[in-house]
Formats: structure tokens, C-alpha cells, sequence
């Protein structure tokens, strides 16, 4: 009968000849529990590797100077729209230096033009501020490591992190000096609003390594 043969099929699985077959004794409730912890990680383990993504950052104040004259709405929209994304992670403004040998004479040398503009960019970074050059005689660094140096930077000053972005002669040497950091964005050379671009998204991709976002892939 249909009964005996369950009953049969019951009393087999504790027979000692199947003894080898230990599935044949679990209850299939069991097997179906082993089956799904086996294939789903534990919470634990997605935690440590989400947070290992992650690299804690003070949030100083970050500043963009640039050597140039005014833009026109167009470009400056391009900008402010890059420099809102900045502002998400912490206080940033862009401050605009004057370039050199607009009250000298018009044929002032490259040289007396870094000077004019070193004064003036020296005096807005200020004394404490932890100042990358960006320079094409800079070292090549990927987006992982300036984002590295980036944070590192922010460990050691409470003044702030100034990027600077020189005019059409390049950083004066008075400039180069007091960088504690000289990036290369591209062997290129680059227009100093091309430039200006580029770090901005640079800058905004800084924040999202740092935070482990998917921007950065």
C-alpha cells in the first residue's frame, strides 16, 4: 500500500547501509537551509567591503586660484555647475588672480609677468595653506593617487587646500617653492580655461573616490 511504502521509505534512511549518505537523513528543511546560507554572504562581510571603499576626510576649505580675465556667461556657467558638485563635499571657492602686465608696459617680459603674478597668488594662498601648483614639469599622478594626496593634504592643515592654476607663462620659481605639491594634468600643454575645467572635475572626482561613489569606475 501507498502507506507502507512511505513507512518503508522512512525506516530506510536510518538503515545502517545508508548510513554513508548523510543527505538521506537531513529533513529537507534542513538541506534547504544550508542551500541558502551557502549562497548568500553574510551582512558582515558586504559591510567590510563597502567600508574598505571609504577613506574618512576633514573637510577643510579647498580653493581654486586661477590666472586669467573674466570669461565670458557661457564658460562660467560650465564652472559654477562643476563647482556646485565641489560644494557637496566641502566649503570651495575659486578666486581669480589678475594676470601680470596689465599695469606695466605692454611688452613686459614672461618673466616680469610670473613675477607680478606670484606676488599676487602668494598673497591670496596665504601663509598656512596647503598649496598644489599644477605645472606641466609636474609629476603625472593618476585620479587614485592625487585623490590619496588630496586627503592627506587635508589631514595636515587646518587653513585650507588652495589648487593653483598659473597663467600663460607658467608659475614664477617664488611660486614653485612654496607648493608642497607640483601635478601634472596632462603632458600637454593646456589652456589655463581647458585647465581650469579639468581640475574642477578633477576635484569633484577626488570626493568621489574618497567616498567610494560609482562616479569614479
Amino acid at each position: 500500500c501507498i502507506t507502507h511504502n512511505l513507512s518503508c521509505t522512512f525506516e530506510s534512511r536510518a538503515h545502517p547501509r545508508y548510513a554513508w549518505m548523510p543527505f538521506l537523513r537531513e529533513s529537507p528543511r534542513e538541506r534547504l537551509r544550508k542551500v541558502t546560507a551557502g549562497s548568500s554572504p553574510s551582512p558582515s562581510s558586504s559591510t567590510k567591503s563597502s567600508s574598505k571603499s571609504r577613506r574618512a576626510v576633514r573637510r577643510v576649505p579647498l580653493r581654486l586660484l586661477y590666472v586669467g580675465k573674466p570669461a565670458d556667461a557661457s564658460f562660467e556657467h560650465v564652472c559654477d555647475t562643476w563647482a556646485a558638485k565641489v560644494r557637496r563635499y566641502c566649503p570651495f571657492e575659486e578666486v581669480r588672480v589678475k594676470p601680470g602686465g596689465a599695469s606695466s608696459a605692454k611688452n613686459a617680459s614672461a618673466d616680469a609677468q610670473r613675477v607680478e603674478e606670484a606676488g599676487r597668488a602668494l598673497k591670496a594662498v596665504g601663509r598656512d595653506s596647503y598649496l598644489f601648483v599644477l605645472d606641466e614639469r609636474g609629476k603625472s599622478v593618476s585620479s587614485e593617487h592625487l585623490a590619496k594626496l588630496y586627503a592627506e593634504a587635508c589631514d595636515k592643515t587646518s587653513d585650507g587646500v588652495v589648487f593653483a592654476i598659473g597663467g600663460p607663462y607658467g608659475w614664477h620659481d617664488d611660486v614653485r617653492s612654496r607648493a608642497q605639491q607640483t601635478i601634472s594634468l596632462s603632458p600637454l600643454v593646456l589652456n589655463h580655461q581647458v585647465a581650469r575645467i579639468v581640475t574642477l572635475e578633477a576635484l569633484y572626482r577626488n570626493w568621489t573616490i574618497l567616498n567610494g561613489e560609482p562616479y569614479h569606475h
